[in-house]
């Protein structure tokens, strides 16, 4: 016995229904799988911050030569800093996929960490006090923004067992900035290099929002 069945409707109908269901279904799992794909993401961002050689280096209590000697943080800031810095970052991230139309072309929208830095620039912990007039030392302006500009004119740093961090003290000199190997521009600073040539990492996760 054999059975025949004729389509009644055009191929272009039949692949606009198909598609239709295949948008249907992809919807229902982007809606299903948006806050695990956001917290999977959040959760990889800690580790890359930590990592990076300016958070190493703001760490490194009474150590000369070290960020957290040359910006005089005193003992617990840089710790306290980075862990202001990674929620900060982390709860930047941020998944825009549009509901996908029927034609099932999809735009998806990813985004960590507000390009003009304000989230950061806010932190407490990124400004030093200072004991003797009280002025604000904005180090984090100075390491995300700055680059190689002279930051404090007439003076240079010392290293020695002295100052707010125990690991220097600024003195009179030429000049000081941020250290080449750790300065940083609005387009290239410790924050973006940290970010930087993730795809491999974010590729399976961004997947996982359809599977």
């Amino acid at each position: 016995m054999s059975i025949t069945l004729k389509l009644l409707e055009s191929n272009n109908f039949i692949a606009k229904e198909i598609n239709k269901a295949i948008a249907l279904h992809l919807n229902e799992r982007i809606n299903k799988n948006k806050n695990k794909t956001i917290k999977q993401i959040r959760n990889l961002i800690p580790n890359w911050i930590a990592s990076s050689p300016e958070i190493q280096s703001l760490n490194e209590e009474g150590i000369t030569f070290s960020l957290n000697s040359q910006f005089g943080l005193p003992p617990g800031q840089a710790s306290a800093a980075t862990s202001a810095i990674i929620t900060a970052v982390s709860n930047s991230v941020q998944v825009d996929l549009k509901r996908v139309p029927d034609n099932l072309k999809v735009t998806l929208e990813f985004g960590v960490q507000p390009v003009n830095f304000a989230n950061l620039l806010s932190i407490p912990e990124g400004t030093v006090i200072t004991q003797t007039n009280g002025t604000p030392l904005h180090w984090m302006d100075w390491l995300l923004n700055l680059g190689g500009t002279i930051i404090v004119a007439g003076y240079t740093y010392t290293p020695e067992a002295d100052g707010r961090s125990g690991g220097g003290t600024m003195n009179a000199g030429y000049g000081w900035r941020v250290p080449p190997q750790f300065s940083g521009t609005p387009d290239d600073n410790f924050i973006t290099r940290a970010l930087a040539n993730r795809g491999s990492q974010l590729a399976p996760i961004l997947q996982g929002l359809i599977t």
